[in-house]
């Protein structure tokens, strides 16, 4: 990194990347030094869109704005994640999946319905592609499920696993029963 950075800022950019990359890669949840591994992946990705801001790579500072969101976002700082991510959205316009992981950080930050917003916007815009529609489905229907309507969170859900049953995980599983059973009790109440 150092001797990259001294000729070449582009290259120390990229080298940047890899090194945050790898070190997130490296992160179980139980790590000793896990905290010590996300400042290190942290520092990696704000070095990284410093020195392609230097060189005025919009669209690549933009994806180390989502790179650093998604990273924040894992570690809690739902508040710095927002930051960093709706950063990436403004230079990377139209990128759904970084509107999806700008949802998961207002839904967790305590914005619930703007995410939902933010999720149903997705959907009207994405296209063929199947699973990122899915992913947005799968993600405004957890957001129902826990604070809004159980009918859209069962669609949504429903619809998710239909379009990518990969993501027919025990923990949607346990969302739809709880789901199902909170239909249920709105159904037999007079």
């Amino acid at each position: 990194l150092r001797a990259a950075g001294e000729r070449d800022p582009r290259r120390a950019a990229e080298a940047n990347v890899f090194l945050g990359e790898l070190v997130l890669g490296r992160v179980p949840a139980e790590a000793e030094r896990v905290d010590e591994l996300y400042e290190t992946a942290e520092r990696s990705f704000r070095r990284a869109a410093e020195l392609f801001d230097a060189e005025q790579d919009v669209r690549a500072v933009g994806q180390q704005q989502a790179s650093l969101g998604r990273l924040l976002l894992r570690r809690g700082r739902y508040v710095d994640a927002l930051a960093e991510l709706r950063g990436a959205l403004d230079r990377l316009r139209g990128d759904l999946r970084v509107r999806i992981d700008f949802a998961q950080a207002l839904d967790r930050a305590g914005l619930s319905q703007a995410a939902l917003g933010e999720l149903t916007a997705v959907l009207v815009l994405v296209d063929e592609n199947r699973a990122l529609r899915a992913e947005a489905l799968l993600q405004r229907g957890l957001i129902e499920a826990e604070h809004g309507d159980p009918d859209a969170a069962d669609h949504d859900l429903a619809e998710a696993v239909r379009l990518e049953p990969r993501l027919a995980t025990p923990e949607v599983a346990a969302v739809r029963r709880r789901v199902a059973e909170r239909l249920a009790s709105l159904a037999s109440t007079p």
